[in-house]
């Protein structure tokens, strides 16, 4: 089963079920590079760079988060984006380091689906929210 999430589902809401089977695919997926030429690293840095962006942008309006609680997701999003930047992640700079060993790849997707799935499971809902923050322009 192929999921592609791209980055403009224009205002679509990504759903857990889609990225934790794409998660799966992801971890699963014995060629790391898509047939398109990017990476499973890149693609899923990407996505996890634009939904956690997105998120920024919603609770920053929202009167019921904490102002330090949107700090610390601001420098947890900053830390990875800074990540992505050195190494060259979403551009494929990382895909040959990648492409070498199968323990950093794994460790690597490993790393990035924990990111992703903390932010789905621990930033979208939360406990006091059945429905996930609305995720427009993705």
């Amino acid at each position: 089963m192929r999921i592609a999430l791209e980055p403009n589902m224009n205002n679509k809401a990504l759903t857990v079920a889609n990225i934790k089977a794409w998660q799966a695919q992801a971890q699963d997926n014995n060629d790391s590079i898509d047939h398109v030429g990017r990476s499973v690293a890149a693609r899923l840095c990407e996505e996890i760079l634009t939904t956690f962006h997105e998120v920024l942008r919603q609770i920053c309006q929202r009167q019921d988060i904490a102002k330090p609680i949107y700090i610390s997701l601001g420098r947890a999003y900053s830390c990875i984006a800074l990540w992505s930047d050195g190494y060259g992640v979403k551009e494929g700079n990382l895909d040959d380091v990648l492409a070498k060993s199968r323990v950093v790849r794994r460790s690597t997707l490993k790393a990035l689906s924990s990111v992703a799935e903390t932010i789905l499971d621990r930033v979208l809902f939360t406990p006091s929210r059945k429905q996930p923050i609305a995720l427009a322009n993705l």
